[in-house]
């Protein structure tokens, strides 16, 4: 399901300071993933996200607190920093990973691969845990 766009400021950062070049613009997010970021290991810990912050995650992909590139991977990533509610944890993060490749059936016989950047994880952190050096900031981009 496509719940957002990369932003022209993300799609410009990534290019001019990381030579990143993103195939698509297109934020997705597949039913398995809400699961995951919903998960009982996540839960247990006051970690995984809240419905309220689920159902927000178009109006959180289009106006992020701040946009951080994860440097410290080798498929490159996003991650979107949000105000949580419903919770007393300081920030949400949604990762979403550039180019994610996913193969569709389109057919009895004809299954295609489509290229979207895609929400993998999130959940609440402290927000000493986005001082991480890996994190790269892209400033301005946040809306």
């Amino acid at each position: 399901m496509e719940v957002g766009a990369l932003s022209q400021c993300v799609v410009a950062a990534l290019r001019n300071d990381h030579q990143i070049e993103v195939a698509s613009v297109i934020i997705t997010v597949h039913r398995g993933a809400v699961s995951h970021l919903q998960r009982e290991r996540k839960a247990s810990r006051g970690a995984a996200l809240t419905e309220p912050d689920i159902d927000r995650l178009p109006i959180i992909l289009a106006a992020p607190e701040r946009v951080l590139l994860d440097t410290g991977t080798t498929r490159p990533s996003l991650l979107y920093v949000f105000d949580p509610i419903g919770t007393s944890r300081e920030r949400g993060k949604i990762a979403v990973w550039l180019d994610f490749r996913d193969t569709l059936a389109i057919g009895e016989d004809r299954p295609a691969t489509l290229i979207t950047n895609s929400v993998r994880t999130a959940g609440y952190v402290s927000s000493s845990n986005l001082n991480d050096p890996r994190y790269v900031d892209l400033g301005g981009c946040a809306e």
